[in-house]
């Protein structure tokens, strides 16, 4: 089971244990990914958001870094990988959203607010404590 870590520094962890992740671009690519899980990023995008001024190899180092991802947090699915697929023009994170921090906050916080407009205050504080907790 992989988690995923955006509220505060960006980490994976698999079944309890960090895994470990490359270089600053390496872990901007995969930020990209996990701030749109499940919609297909194309290269194009990635590219913009991992350079200012991108290199004539950008291509190249961007599918090396997926490469690299991969090696670090994947696995083989039949034929094709099971988080991290390329699609038509670019890539997409398949995950479900309860597995990164930033998506269960948000889902408390929205909890909290129905609990809050119900007047149910005591379970807007707990769902709001259990954002904190992210």
């Amino acid at each position: 089971m992989l988690d995923f870590h955006v509220l505060g520094a960006l980490d994976v962890i698999r079944d309890g244990t960090r895994v470990a992740l490359g270089g600053f671009r390496q872990r901007a690519v995969l930020a990209a990914l996990i701030a749109h899980p499940n919609e297909t990023i194309p290269l194009a995008s990635l590219i913009d958001l991992v350079w200012t001024d991108p290199p004539a190899t950008a291509d190249g180092t961007l599918h090396n870094y997926i490469s690299r991802l991969r090696a670090a947090i994947d696995e083989r699915a039949k034929n094709d990988w099971r988080f991290l697929r390329r699609e038509e023009g670019g890539y997409v994170l398949r995950v479900d959203p309860d597995r990164i921090d930033a998506e269960r906050f948000t889902a408390n916080v929205s909890e909290a607010r129905r609990y809050t407009a119900d007047g149910r205050d005591e379970d807007a504080v707990a769902a709001y404590r259990a954002a904190l907790d992210e």
